[in-house]
């Protein structure tokens, strides 16, 4: 009828309407997404253009990469070898701190022994007096004890001579003699003099007792202090 065309018609044309929204709505989605890819390989081409222009830069940090590693690997092998050598040097170190010890304590234990030898004959001095030192010095024939004592003093306080006449009128004659000997330099002692002292410590007939059995009290003190002194230029070192 023409009733139902006419309604057959109008629904034909709402129809398409729709089909037409949802074709453009589709034709859209299909142009955005399009666009976006368009973009994306426009993206892409950037991006790939970058990382091939910084290719050599990676390479080359690659490369100090590698070389420091390989140097930092030298360095911790040195370093564990000086590690190694420190501890030796400390272990080292460590027993030669004991030997100085050990070396240290026996130089002081002489010393002690030392000190209290070298008092008693500078005390022993204290009891000489002028007419003490005159009485060696009168001597005609000079006992064999007296002229040892006297030589050794002299040697200790390194006297170009050693003669009897020249320590008669020049080393016993001085007024300060006693003097002399409590202010002797005993730690500035010269070497070449030490070992002239020898010779008189040595000599079992230089001993206190037996120089003044054989020559005078005065000559005890002399020998004390000269004894005293090799001691200490000894164990003072």
């Amino acid at each position: 009828t023409p009733t139902s065309y006419l309604e057959f018609i109008s629904l034909y044309m709402c129809l398409l309407e729709e089909k037409r929204t949802e074709a453009n709505i589709a034709i859209g989605r299909i142009k955005n997404g399009n666009t976006k890819m368009v973009e994306t390989n426009q993206q892409v081409d950037v991006m790939q253009t970058q990382l091939t222009a910084m290719q050599p830069k990676l390479q080359e940090a690659r490369t100090n990469t590698e070389a420091l590693m390989a140097d930092l690997s030298v360095r911790k092998t040195k370093a564990e070898g000086v590690r190694g050598e420190v501890k030796v040097t400390a272990s080292q170190a460590a027993e030669a701190q004991k030997v100085a010890s050990a070396i240290a304590a026996d130089a002081q234990a002489d010393l002690d022994q030392a000190m209290p030898e070298l008092e008693s004959a500078l005390k022993s001095l204290d009891s000489l007096n002028k007419g003490d030192i005159g009485e060696i010095r009168g001597y005609t024939n000079v006992p064999k004890a007296v002229a040892l004592t006297v030589s050794a003093v002299m040697t200790v306080l390194n006297e170009k001579k050693l003669d009897w006449d020249y320590a008669k009128k020049e080393v016993l004659a001085d007024p300060k003699f006693i003097q002399r000997l409590k202010d002797f330099d005993k730690d500035n002692i010269p070497p070449n003099v030490v070992t002239k002292m020898q010779k008189y410590i040595q000599d079992p007939e230089f001993t206190p007792d037996k120089v003044q059995s054989g020559g005078s009290a005065a000559c005890k003190s002399l020998c004390m202090w000269v004894r005293a002194i090799d001691l200490y230029s000894r164990v003072s070192k």
